[in-house]
């Protein structure tokens, strides 16, 4: 039997065929490695750092953004020319957009992190904080995506600015020594279930809690006595205002689609546009049910709160106050074909 020659054209095809499978099998095997592959960086060379005086230095942003480090390890000091210098603070923006970020160890001797120091690390799943941080300034955490919980330290006195606005946080606990949250600090953690506030915050900024859909479990601390604009809208948690706040902000509680029941105490003398905007909106299309709005003093008090002119948003909702119920002057189906928008 006569074999047949293989063609020089045969040959070659085969050739690349094995070239491109082979090159294919590289590539994944690489792909696989860069996936799964844990790159831990210390920055021990000064050219991390900021010198900042004669003894202390901050950590400063890299142009590559630390590009395939995974875990970094941030020493208490580091030295130059001989002289050591202490590491006591995170500048701003020193880990911002470190894309393949996921865990950060910070020495016991770094009292401040800056704004936006870890702002956009997608990634960014750990952080070990120290008690020693006193201070953590606006956006330090912002749109970390994949940080679900944080301790914080025991040492710090506010929660910033946007400080975790769209994280993925579950569930925080706020520590003793915070006094006030800033403007949008939790704002679209739209995973976020439960918030422990201690008694000695005195302040909530705007916004603060905005499109917080998944909480659930919230008490507004007793010293309180302003909530401002939006600071709870778009959450699902029960709303019992305490005794102590004098006004409530435009939209303050604004679509809490599902409450039914809202606890407004005597203390309170000005509720702004649409401070409880379409709440029960959707508990009541269909079901029949009524919001209803639990207010400490007589119908005549509920009359004086200060309100403006054309607010209209509370003629929804029965009022059962101490001497008998203002009844609702709205329908649940009127409310569904016109339900407020609050700026």
């Amino acid at each position: 039997m006569n074999k047949q020659p293989i063609s020089c054209r045969k040959i070659f095809g085969i050739a690349i065929n094995v070239i491109i499978f082979s090159w294919l099998g590289i590539a994944t095997l690489v792909s696989i490695y860069k996936k799964n592959r844990v790159v831990i960086y210390e920055l021990l060379d000064i050219q991390h750092y900021n010198i900042t005086s004669d003894s202390t230095v901050e950590v400063r942003p890299s142009e590559d953004h630390y590009e395939d480090i995974t875990h970094i390890i941030i020493p208490p000091s580091v030295i130059c020319d001989n002289v050591t210098y202490s590491v006591t603070r995170i500048g701003n923006r020193a880990f911002e957009q470190c894309e393949t970020l996921k865990h950060v160890s910070i020495p016991e001797s770094v009292t401040s992190i800056g704004e936006y120091a870890f702002s956009d690390c997608d990634r960014l799943a750990e952080v070990v904080i120290p008690n020693s941080v006193s201070t953590i300034e606006k956006g330090a955490f912002d749109w970390c995506w994949s940080l679900k919980s944080i301790c914080l330290p025991n040492g710090l006195t506010s929660i910033s600015e946007s400080m975790f606005e769209h994280s993925r946080i579950k569930s925080i606990d706020i520590p003793n020594s915070v006094e006030t949250i800033g403007a949008s600090a939790f704002s679209g953690c739209d995973s976020l279930v439960s918030v422990t506030m201690p008694n000695t915050i005195t302040s909530i900024g705007d916004y603060a809690f905005y499109g917080c859909g998944e909480l659930r479990d919230l008490k507004i601390p007793n010293r309180i006595t302003h909530i401002g604009r939006k600071v709870f809208a778009r959450c699902n948690c029960a709303i019992n205002i305490p005794e102590g706040v004098v006004s409530v902000g435009p939209g303050a509680f604004a679509d809490h689609l599902f409450t039914t029941r809202i606890i407004v105490p005597l203390s309170v003398k000005e509720l702004g546009y649409g401070a409880f905007a379409n709440c029960g909106i959707l508990s009541r299309g269909g079901l029949n049910l009524q919001t209803t709005i639990e207010y400490a003093g007589t119908k005549q008090q509920w009359a004086q709160i200060q309100r403006e002119e054309y607010d209209n948003s509370t003629d929804v909702f029965n009022i059962q106050c101490v001497d008998g119920i203002i009844e609702a002057t709205v329908t649940p189906d009127e409310e569904l074909e016109r339900s407020i928008v609050v700026l």
